[in-house]
C-alpha cells in the first residue's frame, strides 16, 4: 500500500491532507497557497493587476497658479 506523498516536499501524508485548487496534496505545512507556490494563486494575483491597470486610469494632474 502505498501512502500519499505531499506534493511540495514529498513528505509522507498522515490520516489528514489538504487538497487545494491546482490539484495537489500538500502536508500541514505546505497547505497553504503561499506557502507550496500554488499555481492559482499566481493567476489571481496576475489578473487582479491587470484589473487595476484597466479600471484606473491615469490621472494628470494640472500645477495650481500663484496668486
Amino acid at each position: 500500500m502505498n501512502k500519499e506523498r505531499c506534493s511540495f516536499c514529498n513528505k509522507k501524508l498522515k490520516l489528514i491532507s489538504y487538497s487545494c485548487k491546482c490539484n495537489g496534496k500538500f502536508c500541514q505545512k505546505h497547505r497553504y497557497t503561499h506557502s507550496h507556490n500554488c499555481k492559482s494563486l499566481n493567476k489571481k494575483i496576475e489578473e487582479s493587476k491587470k484589473n487595476l491597470e484597466n479600471n484606473n486610469p491615469v490621472v494628470n494632474h494640472s500645477k495650481v497658479i500663484k496668486i
